[in-house]
């Protein structure tokens, strides 16, 4: 069974005490030394946090090696003159794992602010107004305020492969005589065959044609905009010049036009 994981020590520092000394067990003089151990916790043998130091005291003479809670206190006073002369530090890569979260999180934050700055620069204004549109789809319209959602959605009634069409919300909006025609199928829409899913931007199409637009005259209305979301995204895209309708995404810039041409920054 292999462990990924657990505490780990290294030798951080070996030094000679400074001063007077003597080997309670040889009375060699002046012959000790400290070495200083670290330990860490590690992630697959990857250094994450250090959580404590241990200092081990040899007499070189005759190797006996004293815990510090075990010397004498005129070997207590070398060792703390030494250290104080000469002091122990951690390793840097003790924090390895640590450093490189730090790093991480930094760069994270880095490349979130330059990039809000950029999205802030580059921000197309028609994108506002086209979540703002999506915001309005809704399973009832109402045939007041959007009367061509409300005769859409009785115009599709016929089953279509993998799209329940009773649970199709719908908005639709008219500006300088462009129609824009959104629909939202939160189930299924992606997962559906490519020629299947085309069959609501058809259904639509008819029904405009034959059905809704001789109810709901729209005068001047010569170029329409189709967009059909799933829960996440566009999926299909119709409009005058162009289409997005073979893939899992569609391109919803294609939909910018209809709210006129991108304003010239100065």
């Amino acid at each position: 069974m292999f462990i990924f994981f657990g505490t780990r020590s290294s030798k951080i520092k070996t030094r000679k005490l400074q001063g007077q000394t003597e080997c309670p067990y040889c009375q060699s003089q002046n012959s000790f030394f400290a070495t200083t151990f670290g330990k860490y916790f590690h992630i697959f043998w990857i250094p994450i946090l250090p959580f404590s130091k241990t200092t081990l005291v040899e007499c070189s003479h005759c190797k006996k090696t004293y815990h510090t809670n075990e010397l004498p206190e005129n070997i207590k006073r070398a060792l703390h003159k030494t250290d104080g002369q000469n002091p122990v530090k951690r390793p840097i890569w003790h924090s390895l794992g640590c450093l490189v979260v730090v790093a991480f999180f930094a760069l994270f934050t880095i490349l979130s602010v330059v990039g809000l700055l950029f999205y802030k620069t580059d921000k197309d204004e028609r994108e506002t107004l086209l979540l703002a549109d999506i915001e309005q789809l809704s399973n009832n319209p109402n045939q007041d305020t959007d009367a061509i959602s409300y005769h859409l959605k009785n115009c599709i009634i016929d089953e279509i492969d993998g799209i329940d069409t009773n649970e199709i919300e719908y908005y639709s909006k008219i500006n300088a005589g462009k129609l824009l025609v959104l629909l939202n199928i939160k189930k299924g829409l992606s997962l559906t065959e490519v020629t299947s899913r085309k069959q609501i931007v058809f259904a639509v199409e008819d029904c405009l044609k034959h059905y809704v637009l001789p109810e709901v005259p729209v005068v001047g209305t010569k170029q329409i905009y189709i967009g059909v979301k799933d829960i996440f995204s566009f999926v299909l895209i119709k409009t005058p010049d162009s289409e997005d309708m073979v893939g899992t995404f569609a391109d919803n810039k294609l939909l910018f036009p209809f709210y006129g041409d991108k304003p010239v920054e100065e």
